[in-house]
C-alpha cells in the first residue's frame, strides 16, 4: 500500500480488522480530515504513520500482535506529532486507565463511537485528552497518569 499525501492536508489513520467498525469510523470522520487512511496489520500501521505524520492514529485496543504498550511507545517515538485514539471493547475502567499511561491520548468504548468519536477528536487535536464517560470513574486518573 503507498501512503501519499499532499502538504497542508489533515490525515489520520484508522487501524483495526473490523471492517464494520473502519467504514462506521471513515463516515464519521469524513468532516474532520481531508485523507483518512486505513490498515488492517501493524507493520502497515507503522509505515504509513512514519510517512505521513498523521494529526490522529485511531487504533483498536487488540490490534498489535506485539500489545498495545509496546504499539503506543513506538507511535510516540516514531512520530510524537501524531496524537492516538484507543478503541476499546471493554468497559474496564482500569483498562482504559493503563491505556492512558502508556501514552493513548484518548480512549473510546466502540459502542459508544456514534456518541463519543467526534467529541473525542476535537478534544485531542486541541491537545486535551478524552475518555468515554464509563471510564472516568476519577477523571484525574485519566488526565495525570
Amino acid at each position: 500500500m503507498a501512503f501519499e499525501i499532499e502538504n497542508n492536508q489533515t490525515c489520520a489513520i484508522l487501524a483495526d480488522v473490523h471492517s464494520a467498525y473502519v467504514d462506521r469510523l471513515h463516515e464519521l470522520l469524513r468532516v474532520t480530515f481531508d485523507s483518512i487512511f486505513t490498515v488492517a496489520e501493524t507493520r502497515s500501521l507503522l509505515d504509513g504513520a512514519r510517512r505521513l505524520t498523521p494529526a490522529l492514529i485511531i487504533v483498536d485496543l487488540g490490534f498489535s500482535e506485539q500489545g498495545m504498550p509496546h504499539l503506543l511507545h513506538t507511535l510516540k517515538a516514531d512520530v510524537p506529532e501524531s496524537r492516538t485514539i484507543v478503541l476499546s471493547h471493554c468497559d474496564d475502567p482500569a483498562v482504559a486507565q493503563a491505556t492512558m499511561a502508556e501514552g493513548a491520548d484518548g480512549v473510546v468504548l466502540k459502542s459508544l463511537i456514534a456518541d463519543d468519536l467526534l467529541p473525542a477528536v476535537d478534544a485531542i487535536l486541541a491537545g486535551g485528552r478524552f475518555a468515554s464517560a464509563c471510564f472516568q470513574a476519577d477523571k484525574a486518573d485519566y488526565f495525570n497518569p
